[in-house]
């Protein structure tokens, strides 16, 4: 082959390089198809490994396959998803009954730390707010689907009560202080 700007890579317009163009792409083409399959092939074995079924080695695995593994790869993926939510929500099922005594148990008790949030958690599960908007928006005379003045918004907010103040005075040092009064 001519050792040529056409046949070969150039750098400021001079043929160079030990390897020519037609070479290269040939390399490269080669090069890129086995990672290809290298890469589908290892992402097939993690998949057949997730859903619980075994596969080939990844060295029996041709190009052809590989446009076969991208269309069941959605699939398998939504099993392994719907697989999680359904040990998640038998998780959750499993413990709801022991983390409602103890709520139960903790707005029943009105020395517990956690009473007033235990009791805002049930107003709030109970009564939904949607409800109180709705019928606020009723009383304002404001229609849902009008657009016009804007929604009135509810928040349920539970504090501790304030401290009762001391009824005559204050004793500090066995003396009676009087408000008011020296």
């Amino acid at each position: 082959m001519l050792y040529t700007i056409a046949n070969w890579p150039a750098t400021h317009g001079h043929a160079t390089g030990n390897v020519c163009r037609l070479c290269s792409r040939g390399r490269k083409r080669d090069f890129d198809g086995g990672y290809r399959t290298k890469r589908v092939a290892a992402r097939t074995q993690t998949l057949a490994t997730l859903a619980g079924v075994m596969t080939a080695p990844a060295s029996e695995i041709v190009a052809s396959q590989a446009r076969e593994v991208l269309k069941i790869e959605g699939p398998l993926r939504r099993l392994e998803i719907a697989k999680a939510l359904r040990e998640g929500a038998a998780r959750i099922n499993k413990h709801a009954g022991t983390v409602l005594d103890t709520v139960l148990e903790y707005a029943a008790d009105k020395t517990s730390p956690h009473h007033e949030w235990a009791l805002k958690l049930i107003a709030e599960r109970v009564v939904p707010k949607k409800l109180y908007e709705d019928l606020g928006a009723q009383e304002a005379g404001i229609d849902a689907g009008a657009g016009g003045a804007n929604r009135p918004s509810v928040t349920i907010i539970v504090q501790p009560a304030a401290q009762p103040a001391p009824a005559e005075g204050l004793i500090i040092d066995g003396t009676v202080l009087r408000r008011g009064v020296e």
